[in-house]
């Protein structure tokens, strides 16, 4: 029974070993999916932050076109009779 016990508690799942492996270790095919989806989240990111700059340019020069608009003296042409 004691033997048991000791044969149970020295036992290993395969739970317990570390999944973490070093980048040498990995397979040619798992790192060129790692670069795949890597550089396609970073273009993704790049567009998203592209995208909402442009707007924001976009947003800002028609409030200042908007405010020069509003700002500017409003010139009457009055014609002689």
């Amino acid at each position: 029974m004691r033997r048991e016990i000791l044969v149970s508690l020295h036992f290993h799942s395969p739970f317990s070993v570390p999944m973490v492996t070093r980048w040498g270790e990995k397979s040619p095919g798992l790192k060129i999916l790692w670069i795949w989806t890597l550089g396609t989240a970073a273009v993704l990111i790049t567009n998203v932050v592209r995208t909402r700059l442009q707007d924001m340019e976009k947003l800002l020069s028609e409030e200042d076109s908007m405010r020069s608009e509003s700002t500017a003296p409003s010139v009457e042409r009055v014609e002689d009779e």
